[in-house]
């Protein structure tokens, strides 16, 4: 989006973007509840998942026929309000408009998203808020524009809970280093003030209602370690030089060898990656064995073990190994 300055008139004029931050902030929680109470509605509703889907796209449908700029993800219209000037009455119906478009959306579980809707809300409301301002001390403002961009970060930032990738987005959206003051200071204002409403976000609100739920056990997972146990693994001696552990991985086409004592009994594993460094030298090492690049630390599984225990040990390694990794 196109910035054509006039941020900052006057020092005085950080005043009124502390008062827009102060109302993004306060209004995004009220966004989120009426997100919250649209997904309700039509939870509630004794229609199945396709109906409800349905019933959405009417209301969506009956807004965007009177007013079809609520269409979309909004970003055209926010483009047509940052280089042409609106009245009042035009922003505030489009705004009453775009909230109910998007609850209704979000609520009958339509894939849309409420990102550019958000960014939308808070143009609008920082257009708004300049024209009110503006009518009470009209020597103050001079551009209604500016408070459009900071209002799309101030209200993103307090949705999101996430100031400074508000103000590093509108920042790189307008490539002006004069809405960086006002634009912090609405950010962080607006932040605190919807934190200290409520503490949850747009985000971490569909986040809890994802973990909330119990996802159906797969099919895949069900039965025990036995019914998917692969007999006569492909082995080798902890002995074993670098030489034949390549032959046994060129042979066998796994991944992994598993390394036995003496007594074939299973001592751990070997990776094909932890061979691969060694082949890139021009001599590999002759003195290296499996038993000096096995892997011993391993959940320990018996045939009787569920499915679903099973992959939670593994799950439990690859964290240890994230946790453990250089890169």
């Amino acid at each position: 989006y196109a910035s054509h300055g006039g941020f900052i008139v006057s020092s005085w004029e950080i005043v009124p973007y502390l008062f827009l931050g102060l109302v993004a902030g306060a209004s995004a929680p009220l966004f989120l509840r009426l997100l919250r109470a649209s997904e309700t509605i039509f939870a509630r509703l004794p229609l199945p998942f396709a109906l409800r889907l349905a019933l959405g796209g009417l209301v969506v449908g009956a807004i965007s026929v009177a007013l079809p700029e609520v269409w979309g993800n909004g970003s055209s219209v926010i483009s047509d309000m940052l280089h042409n000037n609106w009245d009042a009455h035009t922003v505030a119906l489009l705004l009453v408009a775009k909230l109910l478009a998007t609850a209704a959306t979000v609520g009958s579980g339509a894939v849309g998203g409420v990102f550019t809707p958000t960014l939308f809300v808070g143009a609008a409301m920082g257009l708004l808020f300049e024209q009110g301002y503006h009518t009470l001390w009209p020597q103050m403002v001079f551009d209604a524009r500016p408070y459009a961009l900071v209002g799309m970060g101030s209200f993103l930032a307090a949705t999101t809970h996430a100031p400074l990738m508000a103000i590093i987005m509108l920042f790189e959206m307008t490539l002006d280093y004069d809405i960086v003051l006002p634009l912090m200071l609405a950010c962080v204002t607006a932040y605190y003030t919807a934190t200290s409403l409520d503490t949850t976000s747009v985000y971490s609100e569909a986040l809890k209602q994802r973990l909330g739920r119990t996802p159906p056990q797969s099919p895949a997972l069900r039965g025990c370690i036995a019914d998917v146990l692969k007999p006569h693994p492909q082995t080798i001696a902890r002995a074993a030089p670098l030489v034949d552990i390549a032959r046994a991985f060129a042979r066998s086409q796994n991944l992994h060898l598993y390394v036995t004592d003496a007594d074939d009994r299973f001592e751990g594993t070997i990776s094909l990656m932890d061979i691969k460094d060694f082949f890139e030298e021009p001599y590999p090492s002759t003195l290296v064995t499996a038993f000096d690049l096995m892997h011993g630390e391993l959940p320990l599984l018996t045939p009787q073990m569920s499915l679903n225990a099973a992959a939670m040990s593994f799950l439990s390694v690859l964290t240890m190994l994230s946790w453990h990794c250089p890169c």
